[in-house]
């Protein structure tokens, strides 16, 4: 059977010297394709297989885990909102796996949330980077991001910011 496929290609922007950063885009490009190019197939069935996997690896230790993906960086250039979405749908025995996804930064959060808003798709987002800028927990708030904190002051201002 065929699976779900979706393409990621990158052409690594590695050259920061002032010579390269000198040359036309198009022969930039014609270097880079030459000498880094990165190619990966990313399969979502094998995505579901994985979590399926993983999932009755922990049943074992467990009762009624979930799984909380990382997508951060993109889903690491793979594309956080299929990659997300994908893992959502995955079930066992008709009940969900996956509880939500998970990200590094607060920009990511919100582009992920706002992405996933405009397909009617609702989950907890947790918020991995520990130290929140001064600032930001309104977004947190809006968005309805789940922050990790570090601090007892980010955590007083985060809840002031909520409600």
């Amino acid at each position: 059977r065929a699976g779900r496929r979706f393409l990621f290609v990158s052409m690594s922007a590695a050259f920061h010297n002032s010579a390269v950063q000198s040359l036309p885009q198009g022969e930039l490009q014609e270097i880079v394709k030459a000498t880094r190019p990165t190619r990966a197939a990313v399969n979502l069935d094998h995505l579901e297989t994985n979590l399926n996997a993983f999932y009755s690896h922990l049943t074992a230790h467990a009762a009624n885990p979930k799984l909380l993906p990382i997508v951060k960086a993109n889903g690491y250039g793979h594309g956080a909102l299929p990659l997300a979405v994908q893992a959502l749908n995955v079930t066992k025995n008709n009940e969900n796996i996956v509880a939500g996804v998970a990200v590094a930064t607060l920009e990511e959060a919100v582009m992920l949330r706002q992405q996933m808003e405009s397909l009617n798709v609702s989950c907890p987002l947790l918020l991995l980077l520990g130290v929140l800028p001064k600032g930001s927990e309104g977004l947190i708030a809006k968005y309805q991001i789940s922050p990790s904190i570090c601090h007892a002051a980010s955590l007083r201002r985060t809840i002031q910011a909520s409600k």
